[in-house]
């Protein structure tokens, strides 16, 4: 047990576990891949990755 403080049922380490392949997967991305289509109609790969990076912030 890290000893991080519990919030809202879950701790801390645990969101950043869960972001973690997120990050690796973003930091790997370069102009062009941020810039490329998403899944999403009509967004690209940085637009959907903006809202997350923030909310991940949130938590933080």
């Amino acid at each position: 047990m890290s000893g991080l403080p519990v919030f809202g049922g879950g701790r801390i380490e645990d969101v950043v576990r869960s972001g973690g392949p997120s990050v690796r997967d973003a930091a790997g991305l370069s102009g062009t891949g941020l810039r490329a289509r998403s899944g999403l109609p009509g967004w690209t790969r940085g637009q959907v990755l903006a809202p997350v990076a923030h909310s991940v912030d949130a938590y933080v």
